[in-house]
């Protein structure tokens, strides 16, 4: 996390230290429609995407991008769907896709070949220069947040940033470009002590207020940055401490995206932070009751099996055992993955109630693949001290 934050703040501090920035707006990832081809498809392509529905997204895309097989944008749309489910998946498990961080990897190197590759009569060209600075700047992403490699993180980001420039002599009304002022001002305003004395030296500082103002803008009036710039001003309301400022934003998220598990996980992650745990246990059931309307689960399965595993630790604690029982049921029913957790939940449910024929049925029902060593060891031992207490 460290390596990452300095790389983005080295990045942003060099883009406005240079002075192309002052009194100007900037450019961003998301830009007006002259950078899109088919907005309408774009917009679905975000809503199904923000929406945890990763293979309707991907399919789409791909549809457009053999119907457009000299287009740009729908083989970059592609690899940030990827990026995007990585982002949530890694957020909900602790730990990265390995298979998926290839995929991206290498879908990110296929784009910057074709941009690279393109001659130099169009790259002067606003499309050309948009989606150069973009796929160079995931790129670097990509090297700084998964694989670590900071040198090459600081001269693809660069390259990219470089390539916003150039769009800034060209445009300078995009409304989705406030995203990318927003994010150097959410970073620098915050930034740790051993990254202050960089700023100081590139005659850069960040503030609070600005990322408001310009992540607001953007959240308000940009097209396609305007869920990302949602979610950092949200981010941006917590350090501040304006919590029912976040939660306007997560609602308004959740509303225009009740499928993504991930929001509702967010929002109750926001009310425990501030000790708000009741409320939390509410955010949660909201997306179970959500989830259950509906035979498939559309949104992303990780996001919803974590909300039913701190639910049920909520109700256990509050001495709603059965509730706590029925949800973990309910999750391994509709096979969320996980099965060890749900039955070991389950188990230690029943030992709670003093049931120690239905706790010793869940503890034999481990499998023993998801569980630790430590915890496994633990399991037999709860089985021997079942089984001896089953004797006398």
């Amino acid at each position: 996390m460290k390596r990452f934050y300095f790389i983005i703040v080295m990045w942003l501090a060099t883009f406005f230290s240079s002075g192309e920035l002052a009194g100007r707006q900037v450019a961003s990832v998301a830009v007006p429609n002259v950078y899109v081809d088919s907005i309408e498809t774009a917009k679905r392509v975000l809503f199904l995407t923000y929406s945890e529905q990763y293979n309707e997204a991907l399919a789409l895309v791909e549809r457009m991008a053999d119907e457009n097989p000299s287009s740009i944008q729908w083989k970059y749309f592609h690899a940030i769907i990827l990026w995007r489910k990585l982002r949530v998946q890694s957020w909900a498990t602790g730990y990265h896709d390995e298979v998926l961080v290839n995929r991206i990897g290498n879908e990110l190197l296929t784009l910057k070949k074709l941009i690279d590759e393109v001659p130099d009569s169009l790259r002067a060209k606003p499309y050309y220069l948009f989606y150069a600075g973009a796929i160079y700047g995931y790129l670097g992403m990509y090297y700084a947040g998964i694989r670590e490699e900071n040198l090459k993180a600081i001269k693809v980001g660069g390259d990219g940033l470089n390539y916003y420039k150039k769009i800034l002599q060209i445009d300078t009304t995009c409304y989705d470009a406030y995203y990318s002022f927003g994010v150097y001002h959410f970073y620098a305003s915050d930034a740790p002590w051993y990254i202050k004395p960089l700023l100081w030296v590139f005659g850069v500082s960040g503030s609070e207020e600005k990322a408001d103002t310009y992540l607001t803008l953007a959240a308000k009036k940009s097209t396609l940055a305007k869920y990302e710039a949602m979610e950092m001003l949200a981010e941006l309301y917590v350090r501040r401490r304006l919590i029912d400022s976040a939660v306007i934003v997560y609602r308004k998220l959740i509303q225009k995206f009740p499928s993504a598990y991930y929001y509702y996980l967010n929002l109750g992650w926001v009310y425990k932070k501030f000790q708000r745990i009741d409320e939390m246990a509410n955010v949660y059931q909201e997306g179970v009751n959500y989830s259950r309307k509906t035979e498939t689960i559309e949104g992303d399965k990780e996001c919803l099996s974590n909300i039913y595993l701190l639910l049920g630790s909520y109700y256990s604690r509050v001495n709603r055992v059965r509730k706590a029982i029925t949800l973990y049921q309910d999750g391994l029913a509709r096979n969320l993955g996980h099965f060890d957790w749900w039955c070991y939940r389950i188990a230690l449910c029943y030992e709670k109630l003093g049931d120690k024929t239905q706790a010793i049925y869940y503890y034999k029902l481990i499998r023993g693949g998801e569980l630790t060593t430590e915890e496994i060891q633990r399991v037999q031992s709860r089985l021997n001290e079942l089984a001896k207490d089953s004797q006398q």
